[in-house]
């Protein structure tokens, strides 16, 4: 079992949401307006001088499910089509 941690660009929600179901509608646990900066990306801190703000999901997937969910959002941001955009992936222990 993987615990996946998605944090991406509010804007990006249509193509990130359509991603889970294609992987077949994967539960996730959803923080919405959440702000900080990246090594990779402008901080989106929702002010004037930072605006934009990002959402993080909180997914637990099969190790399979977990592998094709990356590869496809990996694709969707090497397109262009997405920006702004970290996956983090853990072995989770135990799910009750």
């Amino acid at each position: 079992m993987k615990l996946l941690i998605l944090v991406y660009d509010a804007v990006f929600e249509d193509e990130v949401m359509e991603a889970l179901e294609d992987e077949g509608g994967l539960g996730y646990t959803q923080w919405r307006r959440v702000l900080g900066r990246g090594e990779r990306a402008e901080p989106r801190l929702d002010s004037g001088v930072w605006p934009g703000f990002n959402n993080t999901l909180l997914i637990a997937a099969e190790k399979e499910k977990a592998a094709s969910l990356a590869q496809r959002l990996k694709g969707l941001r090497e397109s262009g089509r997405i920006a702004g955009l970290s996956l983090y992936v853990l072995n989770a222990e135990q799910m009750l």
